[in-house]
């Protein structure tokens, strides 16, 4: 066991870990010498799962809702078991509950299962090893879904996901005659605070005024609804809980330490421009950087614009890149259902490459909803078209599609042409030229139609 940045790090299993732990691990000192809480880990190789799932019969399954069940169903080994059984033990305060995360992707992109438990009287840790065993069946299965594979076929990505143990750092609260515990904020950051450089976007119990001057797409609510672990059941609930339950635990734990964005700017100044994820709780120091991660950020050639092209203009973009084609693919996508539209997009990508996909949605988050990566794989970039741009906190600051490599602009309805936009719902396939501009940093972007 290494004690050099932690109390707990340790590796289980045959090869290395996944790409989430080792970036992580890497920038250990910096997050220490930053002001941060680094967390304490666990990390189960890809490799600890080969015989589990070899076994389990997940990988000759024809189907992935097949392949899935069987990981549930299969049980993991006497010598599996004892080595979780083990990891668990290594925690010191395990009453407060374990995240499950999948060890993956080194950047965020929200695609394999997160899960939550514990077992607060449980002495030996056998009955907090089943509970956690169990909860790693859900991120194996999770890796059968037909959005990961997608994206880990466009990354190359040739194994099976890893593990990664770690406490679940937050707040306990009372609410409801029950016991959660939950993270009291969380920030997903990606730059270098240097100018415009830098994009941050917060889930959970935002409270007071923000900490960074640019925001992506943040809604706030009195009452959040989110994912917690019932410290009494040791499973998850979907709960809605209201923001001042979690604004009395943070007033019980005041902030001392120095300015988060201060720590953020010396954490980037020596390791560069960085992915984040950091969630405050009652740790100390208080903020714990759970995911960390190198990211370039891509330089774009200047565009000159045809005076006769129509442009469409956005200032919500995911994604950095300069992309064109010559093929328009047009949807409406229905509120409740569209799987119809879905199926069509779907068949239709499957016969065509570097095309532009317009949409037309009544709420841009719904966009990371239904549709899979696999349904536009093919696209060059993504435009879709809200009646009124609100409350579209994309996750991970919509990671999955930026990583993927494909942009989304988002616009409202009234900035878009309007004999165009007709155009398209009278012909929704067009052969028509587009040079799509997408700059995240710079929050910009435009579609120029010939």
């Amino acid at each position: 066991m290494h004690k050099s940045h932690t109390a707990v790090q340790e590796t289980i299993g045959s090869g290395n870990p996944g790409g989430k732990s080792l970036s992580l691990r890497k920038d250990a000192n910096r997050i220490q010498l930053a002001g941060f809480n680094y967390p304490d880990n666990v990390a189960f190789t890809p490799g600890f799962f080969h015989r589990f799932l070899a076994d389990s019969g997940a990988l000759d399954a024809k189907k992935l809702e097949d392949a899935k069940s069987r990981v549930h169903k299969h049980s993991f080994s006497a010598s599996e078991k004892e080595a979780i059984q083990e990891a668990v033990l290594m925690f010191p305060d395990r009453a407060k509950g374990f995240a499950i995360r999948s060890d993956d992707y080194p950047m965020g992109v929200g695609l394999w299962e997160t899960w939550f438990t514990s077992a607060s009287s449980d002495k030996t840790g056998k009955q907090l090893a089943l509970r956690v065993g169990e909860k790693m069946k859900w991120v194996l299965a999770s890796d059968f879904d037909s959005d990961v594979l997608a994206f880990k076929q466009k990354k190359g990505m040739t194994d099976n996901v890893g593990v990664l143990l770690m406490p679940l750092y937050g707040h306990t609260v009372t609410f409801d005659k029950k016991i959660f515990r939950l993270p009291g904020q969380v920030i997903h950051f990606m730059g270098t605070l240097k100018g415009q450089d830098f994009y941050y976007g917060s889930e959970g119990f935002t409270t007071g005024g923000e900490p960074f001057k640019n925001r992506l797409f943040i809604g706030y609510s009195d009452e959040f609804s989110t994912t917690v672990l019932n410290l009494r059941t040791g499973d998850n609930d979907y709960v809605k809980i209201p923001r001042r339950k979690m604004q009395e635990s943070e007033d019980r734990n005041p902030e001392t330490e120095k300015p988060l964005e201060d720590r953020i700017s010396d954490l980037v100044r020596g390791a560069g421009p960085r992915y984040l994820e950091l969630i405050k709780g009652d740790s100390s120091p208080s903020w714990t950087i759970v995911q960390s991660a190198p990211m370039k950020i891509p330089k774009l050639p200047k565009l000159v614009v045809p005076a006769k092209a129509k442009v469409v203009l956005s200032n919500e973009v995911i994604g950095t890149a300069v992309t064109s084609g010559s093929q328009i693919k047009f949807a409406i996508l229905n509120r409740f259902d569209g799987s119809k539209q879905i199926q069509e997009i779907d068949g239709f990508n499957k016969k065509n490459t570097g095309y532009l996909l317009v949409l037309a949605v009544s709420q841009a988050c719904e966009f990371s909803i239904p549709f899979k990566l696999s349904n536009f794989s093919n696209a060059a970039a993504v435009l879709v078209i809200n009646e009124e741009l609100r409350n579209t906190a994309q996750e991970h600051l919509g990671g999955r599609f930026r990583e993927f490599g494909i942009p989304v602009l988002l616009v409202e309805r009234d900035s878009v042409n309007i004999d165009w936009l007709e155009s398209l719902h009278d012909k929704p396939l067009q052969n028509q030229k587009f040079v799509v501009y997408a700059n995240e940093f710079g929050r910009k972007g435009f579609v120029a139609l010939e």
